[in-house]
């Protein structure tokens, strides 16, 4: 194993980094569980079966307590969630087109491609095309608008002068000079460096509290590219606000960029009065400080069950505590695997609106449905629907004491865990957003302790995965408003959510 890793470390100095956190990581939970006395080693994916079975018979009722139904404006903000969403992906597919592959030779025609296709997909006008950076390229002169510069390759840079994919644009109809940070870049080449962005999850100084080490870094990078042409770009067409917007990584780096620009050490550099906002999707906690900071600018966009909203090296630790907590509570492992597959009127109810939020989740509870018994089996389909219905029966029988589940309680409720060491996301709201049969229905959480009940524990869900990647939120925004248009788009409906 070492001989690997120094290997990668020879490919990607920064690696060795990561390899310390997770050193840290595992030395960080083996102190916060030495006091615990588990001699059992459950198999992991039990306890984690156990620990996913609790949440959803406690998890959803928290989150209530602090949730509004968001019926004003509910059609203005779906449609600018939608818009800038729509607009994030078309930004990534174009700019990112065949840049992986480039040679030094190839790269200035490959982004000026690239960045003629963007106009025509955006219908811009090729003045409102402030600036594209990709990770390819070494200084901001060249930022995809073509000029003499040295071209490396991706490989060369370190984390520490790596700058995220970006774009500068001017929305002419919102009145907005839009920047517009993109995730992981992972297809069709993953980029190694924006990989270690996110995993470079330790904590930096950061305004006054400390951030997310790899996106800290990835802040500082981007505004120094950025910032002179947004400034600019505003002092040319007085009257225009700022909007960043991010998804994923862009999520993360877009809460401290936006947070930089209204009390860091660029604000009050834009001209007098601009308006900024920040519009974040699937965006994880990035922040902490003794004062508990959060900004009414930022908002923050979740698709229902996207897990990243929860993830930091804390939250994964806490994780893992659980499930030692949970194998030292002296229950049975039969009892475990019943825990798992006992079925309850609230599961049921749950899962069967589950069913209908997302049509198209491949990952859906197909034995939650309950077909007619088939006439015979002598058919794949058949077959299928009969072992369902059987193993649906079949859970219906089993039936966990209270008391087995109180232990499970206990055992959470005593671990070590200390929360004021959880990141915290720096938007003063939370839409949490389900797509019911074509129409979006949205929750709003605002203020940190309601924000918190995303951030400081991570949920386990079948779909946190598949509703945090880009498909995922594609699916969100596929309803009957995107076909029939009820309302223009307006960025100002966030100043009064």
């Amino acid at each position: 194993m070492a001989f690997l890793v120094d290997k990668l470390a020879e490919i990607v100095p920064d690696f060795k980094d990561i390899v310390e956190i997770f050193n840290d990581m595992v030395a960080q939970h083996h102190e916060d569980t030495a006091h615990i006395e588990d001699t059992r080693k459950t198999p992991f994916p039990i306890l984690l079966g156990v620990l996913y079975r609790y949440q959803q018979r406690t998890f959803g009722d928290e989150l209530e307590e602090h949730a509004e139904n968001q019926e004003d404006l509910k059609d203005e903000i779906e449609e600018v969630c939608r818009k800038y969403w729509v607009q994030t992906r078309t930004i990534g597919h174009a700019i990112r087109k065949g840049v992986s592959s480039s040679t030094p030779e190839t790269l200035d025609s490959i982004c000026e491609e690239n960045k003629n296709a963007l106009i025509a997909e955006l219908s811009l006008a090729e003045e409102d095309l402030i600036k594209i950076w990709v990770s390819e390229l070494q200084n901001e002169e060249q930022c995809g608008l073509i000029g003499e510069g040295e071209v490396v390759p991706a490989s060369g840079p370190s984390l520490e002068n790596h700058c995220p994919d970006f774009t500068i644009t001017i929305d002419r109809e919102q009145k907005a000079v839009v920047i517009t940070l993109l995730g992981t870049r992972i297809f069709p080449t993953p980029n190694i460096h924006d990989v270690i962005m996110d995993l470079r999850a330790e904590t930096e100084p950061f305004l006054t509290g400390v951030g997310h080490s790899g996106m800290v870094i990835g802040t500082r990078n981007i505004l120094e590219k950025s910032f002179p042409a947004v400034l600019e770009a505003l002092e040319n067409n007085p009257g225009l606000s700022v909007l960043v917007v991010g998804y994923s990584l862009g999520a993360g780096l877009a809460q401290l960029y936006t947070a930089q620009l209204l009390e860091g050490e660029y604000s009050g550099l834009f001209p007098e009065g601009t308006k900024i906002r920040a519009l974040c999707y699937g965006a994880p906690p990035v922040f902490r400080c003794e004062e508990e900071k959060i900004f009414d600018e930022i908002m923050i966009v979740q698709n229902d069950k996207d897990g990243v909203i929860s993830a930091s090296i804390k939250t994964i630790n806490d994780l893992f505590n659980k499930a030692v907590a949970i194998d030292a509570a002296d229950i049975d492992q039969q009892v475990m695997v019943n825990m798992i597959l006992e079925k309850t009127k609230k599961d049921e109810s749950e899962n069967a609106n589950e069913d209908i939020v997302d049509p198209q989740d491949e990952t859906r509870d197909e034995e939650t449905v309950e077909n007619p018994r088939p006439s015979n089996i002598w058919s794949l389909g058949n077959l299928l629907t009969t072992v369902s219905r059987s193993y649906n029966h079949y859970r219906e029988t089993i039936e966990v004491d209270p008391a087995e589940w109180e232990k499970v309680r206990e055992a959470l409720e005593t671990r070590k865990v200390d929360h004021s060491q959880h990141m915290t996301l720096l938007g003063k709201n939370v839409l949490q957003m389900k797509n019911i049969g074509g129409n979006v229905s949205i929750k709003k959480y605002t203020g940190l302790k309601a924000t918190k009940k995303f951030s400081q524990e991570i949920r386990l869900s079948k779909k946190m995965f598949g509703h945090h990647m880009p498909w995922g939120y594609s699916a969100l925004f596929q309803t009957e408003a995107a076909e029939n248009s009820r309302c223009a788009p307006d960025i100002g409906c966030f100043d009064f959510v």
